[in-house]
């Protein structure tokens, strides 16, 4: 168990530093808000730039919590394959969702866009993976963007969901735990971050 977010960004920085990473090429993006106080740690242990990437998860229509997909800033939709769905439901989350990601975008980067990945060493850092849709619609938009590679850290994650992210992506987590019930159980300090936390980090 970690203590919180940033005793885990340190713990995942050492495994990183193990790794052959080019860090004047690379760049460390964050899924926010928990994954921020995470990748703020690794910025600092490895000497890269650090920004933020939106990703939104798409809940379902009985249960706005439980996910059925995300969609990235890039607007790319990532939907769990074991799931029903109502494509109108759907696009209406997608438009939703898209004015959410805008304000996100505005709050936390002041409205500028990313730099270009293209041809970079792309680390992408949450405080860790469940079922790992927000995580995949990120992924699937980066990609097209034409990165040198893509570094999926975190400091935790069931070991069927890594096992499916290491067909797709370099993957780097801390602890697997056969037992996993949510991401929070793994945290002695598991709070909500509020958006003021979240652009305090980002200004460090």
């Amino acid at each position: 168990m970690f203590e919180d977010r940033e005793e885990a960004g340190r713990v995942l920085a050492c495994l990183l530093k193990k790794m052959d990473i080019d860090t004047k090429n690379a760049i460390i993006l964050a899924l926010p808000r928990g994954g921020v106080p995470v990748a703020y740690e690794t910025k600092k242990a490895l000497n890269i730039p650090m920004d933020v990437v939106i990703s939104k998860k798409i809940g379902a229509p009985y249960n706005p919590e439980y996910a059925i997909g995300a969609m990235s800033e890039w607007d790319d939709v990532e939907i769990n394959v074991y799931e029903e769905y109502d494509r109108d439901y759907i696009e209406q989350q997608r438009k939703e969702i898209k004015k959410k990601i805008e304000e996100y975008i505005q709050k936390y980067r002041q409205g500028r866009k990313l730099p270009s990945i293209q041809g970079k060493e792309v680390i992408l850092v949450d405080d860790g993976i469940a079922t790992g849709l927000t995580m995949l619609s990120v992924i699937n938009s980066l990609k097209k963007k034409k990165p040198k590679r893509v570094i999926v850290a975190v400091p935790v994650a069931p070991p069927e969901v890594v096992e499916k992210f290491e067909k797709i992506v370099e993957i780097v987590v801390v602890e697997k735990p056969d037992f996993f019930m949510a991401i929070g159980s793994f945290y002695e300090d598991f709070h909500q971050l509020t958006d003021e936390e979240v652009i305090e980090y980002l200004n460090a």
